[in-house]
């Protein structure tokens, strides 16, 4: 089994829905898909907590499920398609939205504020 703890997919611009065994993304804690194509995160990947998805302009609405969102602490998803980030994001400390334009009204749900010292960069 591998353990896997960062994995950069950085510039991938082909990555299909099934990209990562689920037997290698259970121990990952970074995710870098900047300027790839990514989709959607696996939901295998239950201990991430960076996830960097900056300039990635094929994100889903449902771009984080539910079993990967727990433990995330920091999102950089400037210039990318993001509209929303899931809710009970207890962990989120740091957030970067810079240059999103198709963020929704309600894009950051109060339940995901809760982190002390919670930032958010890029947003009006």
């Amino acid at each position: 089994m591998i353990k896997l703890r960062d994995i950069n997919v950085g510039a991938c611009r082909s990555l299909t829905a099934d990209w990562l065994p689920e037997s290698s993304g259970t121990n990952v804690k970074k995710l870098n898909a900047c300027y790839s194509s990514l989709v959607r995160v696996p939901g295998h990947m239950t201990k991430l907590r960076e996830i960097n998805v900056r300039y990635c302009s094929s994100l889903s609405a449902d771009w984080l499920p539910a079993s990967s969102k727990g433990n995330i602490e920091k999102i950089d998803a400037s210039h990318s398609s993001l509209v929303r980030v899931p809710g009970d994001m207890t962990k989120l400390w740091l957030i970067d939205v810079s240059g999103c334009p198709s963020l929704a009204a309600d894009w950051l749900p109060e339940s995901s504020r809760k982190c002390p010292g919670f930032m958010v960069h890029g947003s009006d």
